[in-house]
Order: structure tokens, then sequence, then C-alpha cells
């Protein structure tokens, strides 16, 4: 993805295969953002930051140069444009990777007002005592998108206090699912 934008409109699903959803994240440090239209987020949201670098690695904007730490919370943002012949009968299969603090993974409709997968590991806060961490495997699921959606927006809640390690440790992935199924044995 470029700038929270991955375009697989000229990807094919079941030729190509599933689908790693990396690259550059929309972000909001020390926000945990409640589902929105996607076009409402990236206007408050500028600042990106790459699927799985280290908070310690990153540097917002404006902050001239000043690293994050480890410990906070973020919201990750990825619009993924929808193959364009995504046949809407079929099931897509989303699939996130271990956890290695508190995370929340969302599939949801361009408005924020759908939301087709929920995935919990741990829970998830801006404030440490109400933050629990959790240690999980691959986990995967299956949707249907309505015809009149040709996109989705995944967003991913990270919060972490006490691991060496802040940020997304594995990207989510998309694809059929049979390709998902594959994968997640």
């Amino acid at each position: 993805g470029v700038d929270g934008v991955l375009d697989l409109s000229d990807w094919d699903l079941d030729k190509d295969g599933p689908v790693t959803i990396e690259g550059e994240w929309r972000f909001a440090w020390n926000s945990l953002v409640k589902p929105q239209p996607i076009e409402e987020v990236r206007h408050r949201y500028t600042e990106t930051i790459q699927t799985t670098t280290r908070w310690t690695k990153h540097s917002l904007t404006q902050s001239n140069g000043t690293l994050l730490g480890d410990h906070g919370f973020a919201t990750y943002f990825m619009r993924v444009t929808l193959p364009s012949a995504f046949n809407h009968d079929s099931f897509l299969g989303f699939e996130v990777g271990e956890a290695m603090s508190s995370a929340r993974w969302t599939v949801l409709s361009e408005d924020g007002a759908v939301e087709y997968v929920a995935y919990e590991h741990g829970r998830v806060d801006r404030h440490e005592h109400d933050s629990v961490i959790a240690f999980s495997g691959k986990e995967a699921d299956y949707f249907q998108v309505p015809p009149e959606e040709n996109a989705l927006v995944v967003v991913v809640h990270v919060s972490n206090y006490s691991r060496m390690r802040g940020g997304l440790a594995w990207a989510p992935m998309l694809g059929s699912r049979e390709a998902v199924q594959k994968s997640n044995r």
C-alpha cells in the first residue's frame, strides 16, 4: 500500500493468490479512532508508517525527528480497493497474524457503518491499567461484500505497555476463502 491505500483493482484473487496488506498505512499515534467514513479519517490523519515498523524506529512528521517509544497506543488504517473482477457472491478470507501485545483488527465498509470482521487479542486501551496483553496465533474469518462496495477499510488498534516491541508484528492477509483456509492450516 501507498499512503494508506492498497489498490487491488488489477489483482485476481483466484489466479494471483492472497495479498498481504502491507506497505504504508495511515497512522494515528496516541489515538484509538472510532469507525467513520475513510475519507474523513484520511483528511484528519495524514501520518503514515510502514506495516511492521517498530514504534521506536518511527518519528512523527511534526516531531522534528523524535522517535516514538515502545509504549503507547495507535490506530492503523488501510483502504483496500477490491479487484475489478471480484465476484461479490464469493467469500473473502481475512487472516491476522500473531499478536505481540494488545491488538484489535477490524474490516469495515468505506463509510465505517458495516463491520465485516473483528478480532481482538487481549484488550486494547488508552490506559496501561485497562490494557491486557495476549499471545495469539493466526486466526481467519470469511465474509461477503455487497455488490455496491468496491473497497474495504482495514483498521488495527494496538496498545503496548509491557512488551519490548511496540507496533504491528505481522501484516494481515486478504484473499479468497479457499486460499486463506489453505494458508491458515
